[in-house]
């Protein structure tokens, strides 16, 4: 009987060892993000892009959010994040930037859009190759049409450069 309870204890520990030494499973917390997105919390929202860009000419950050599905695939959310500087290659550093956050529904001529901007958003660029750019920002945006509110924004990118 002591063997076989010995056995069981024996078991359970190793068990327990073995679980507690596997690597962290991270599809349920947070994560990086992957080459071509941004992610970011747009007034407590969850927003993605899969198809962020930097744009080398006008050292500008965006990305869209298709949130419509199927029978509204004109319904985008866009994020982006222009960089204040006179030309020249982005680096390591934080940035003031001009920022919106735009809510797009419907086709043209007979859309609507509401738009959040600001003049001081900030951007902290984390590291930048030929081929990308990664980082942070953050802002809060003000609607001008919409009795003046707000929305705060804050993210990160990864972002593939054009």
């Amino acid at each position: 009987m002591k063997k076989l309870v010995a056995l069981v204890i024996l078991t359970l520990a190793f068990s327990l060892f073995i679980t507690s030494c596997k690597d962290d499973d991270n599809t349920t917390g947070p994560s990086e993000v992957k080459l071509g997105e941004m992610t970011a919390t747009v007034g407590g929202a969850d927003f993605k892009a899969g198809n962020a860009y930097y744009y080398n000419t006008v050292n500008q950050i965006s990305g869209g959010q298709q949130v419509g599905g199927l029978t509204n695939i004109a319904d985008v959310n866009t994020i982006s994040i222009q960089l204040l500087q006179a030309g020249g290659e982005p680096m390591v550093k934080s940035y003031s930037a001009i920022c919106y956050y735009q809510e797009t529904r419907g086709m043209a001529p007979n859309n609507t859009v509401k738009q959040w901007n600001t003049t001081n958003g900030t951007c902290e660029i984390t590291e930048v190759t030929d081929e990308y750019v990664k980082g942070t920002f953050s802002f809060t945006g003000t609607n001008e049409d919409d009795n003046n509110s707000t929305k705060s924004v804050s993210g990160k990118f990864y972002t593939p450069r054009q």
